[in-house]
């Protein structure tokens, strides 16, 4: 997270609010027609380890651009269930319901899933030296069954120090506050040391994650996706044929324009 919503919303997911429930499945909705982009951030949940649905939605506009989606690959790539809708004509919610309230129901019975995306060693042996201490800080302020590796990597990658805040700012439990500060602080210390010998070591944190997962992503897609040609000229083409022109397109900008200064 890199602003205060987002914090909130790595906070529910997380558990972490005493009024609310700890979440018990999550769906991650992305786009059919953009997957590239938007398997970045399902990667991260599906790091987190929760029990996660993976939604393909838009799959007609991804039809219309000439994109074919292989979703039983992209599903055993992925290791969680994936489903597609096309959620503004409800086309595949009452079987995405039905895989929800099932997954809901499993309460963590299932075998925990497998990291989605593979980091360097270097990074892996980092994370194995700091889980355990961060666990045990951590383990009365993150009620949600996360699988603790995977918040391990996400407070490594942490460089904007806004989840590093939100979860190490406070005494740890059991024992009184001067001793919870005084782990939490040695906890913080060993973080910073941590991510300052990756960065010597030339795995930067603040780099690594995003060259690792967009890796991982193209290596992904190369076989689950098939693009065709698509010849038909579609209504944002005419239109932008029209806006774009080198005459009208600056007509059609002015006029707007002026109507809005004169109304003003």
């Amino acid at each position: 997270p890199r602003s205060r919503d987002e914090v909130v919303s790595v906070d529910a997911l997380l558990g972490r609010f005493r009024d609310v429930a700890p979440v018990e499945a999550v769906i991650c909705v992305i786009d059919g027609s953009n997957l590239q982009r938007n398997l970045y951030l399902a990667s991260q949940v599906l790091d987190l380890g929760l029990p996660t649905i993976v939604a393909v939605n838009m799959l007609d506009i991804a039809e219309r651009r000439g994109i074919t989606i292989d979703l039983a690959q992209l599903e055993a790539k992925l290791g969680a269930p994936v489903i597609g809708v096309q959620a503004h004509r409800r086309q595949g919610v009452s079987e995405l319901k039905g895989l929800l309230a099932k997954l809901a129901a499993d309460d963590g019975e299932s075998a925990p899933r497998k990291p989605t995306v593979a980091f360097p060693d270097a990074f892996e042996q980092e994370a194995s030296a700091l889980e355990p201490e961060l666990r045990s800080v951590l383990r009365e302020s993150v009620r949600a069954k996360v699988a603790p590796r995977g918040l391990t990597h996400r407070l490594l990658f942490d460089v904007g120090g806004k989840l590093t805040s939100s979860l190490l700012s406070e005494p740890a439990a059991g024992g009184d506050e001067k001793d919870g500060k005084s782990e939490t602080a040695q906890a913080l210390a060993r973080l910073a040391a941590a991510r300052q010998r990756l960065t010597n070591a030339g795995l930067a944190p603040s780099k690594l994650e995003t060259e690792t997962r967009y890796a991982w992503i193209e290596q992904t897609l190369r076989d689950l996706i098939e693009q065709t040609e698509v010849t038909e000229e579609s209504w944002t083409d005419r239109i932008d044929r029209v806006l774009t022109n080198r005459f009208f397109g600056v007509v059609i900008l002015v006029a707007p324009m002026l109507l809005i200064f004169q109304a003003v």
